[in-house]
């Protein structure tokens, strides 16, 4: 699917400092991606957001700094992907499309984040063409949440199955992040990716940051718990990594 990309110039957009957050999971990846995007609206950084299901209307899954695209932006888009599909032999669904008009918005209006929640799973759904194959200059960061038994005929049986397909969003050399609460079967799938990917791996509660792989004993306290001796070493940490 990420062929496309390049026919609404989402590629070159994408090249120019843009920041990327994907997050999977089981439970909590709507609440995770809204809660996301409006810390970084809140942050002055205008931010993308593409979520599913809608309630009322398709125009909720698509918005800006939290305000939904525009029916005539939607139809209009509707449009452009209508006659670039005449064109290919591929066959996409209702949420591929919408993916795509997701993109098509983002390449017109530049936020400079977009926050994008997978349909289900993660190493084969459709947003994993948020970043094309070999990009390692790339801004993007994987967040993963709670991660149960879901659509196991499509991505497995056991929880280590699902958890691996969530997992498949980390792309290499990039950090991911997961709640420190997850199953020690889940935590095994998510360290076994980042090695692979050769990524960074980090585990999150209310109190600090924790990096699983490399093995640094990195621990980042929150900033309610964070000392003022260490508070501009984490910066520029954070600076340095990210």
């Amino acid at each position: 699917m990420g062929k496309w990309a390049n026919v609404f110039g989402y590629e070159a957009w994408l090249s120019h400092s843009v920041s990327v957050f994907h997050v999977a999971g089981t439970k909590g990846k709507g609440s995770v991606s809204s809660f996301l995007s409006s810390c970084l609206s809140s942050a002055s950084i205008p931010t993308g957001l593409f979520v599913s299901p809608h309630l009322h209307s398709a125009r909720e899954r698509i918005r800006v700094d939290g305000e939904m695209i525009s029916q005539e932006d939607l139809e209009t888009g509707v449009e452009e992907i209508r006659k670039w599909e005449g064109e290919t032999p591929q066959f996409f669904n209702f949420f591929d499309r919408l993916m795509m008009l997701s993109l098509w918005y983002f390449c017109r209006t530049k936020p400079l984040a977009i926050v994008l929640e997978t349909g289900m799973g993660g190493r084969y759904d459709p947003t994993n063409c948020v970043v094309p194959e070999g990009d390692q200059e790339s801004k993007t960061y994987a967040v993963l949440t709670s991660i149960s038994l879901d659509h196991q005929m499509y991505l497995g049986s056991t929880l280590s199955d699902i958890a691996s397909n969530k997992a498949g969003i980390m792309r290499p050399r990039r950090p991911a992040f997961f709640a420190s609460s997850a199953p020690d079967q889940v935590v095994e799938m998510f360290v076994k990716e980042a090695r692979e990917k050769e990524g960074e791996l980090y585990a999150c509660d209310l109190k600090t940051i924790r990096c699983l792989f490399p093995s640094e004993d990195l621990q980042v306290h929150s900033p309610d718990h964070l000392p003022a001796d260490l508070e501009a070493n984490v910066e520029a940490l954070l600076a340095k990594r990210w």
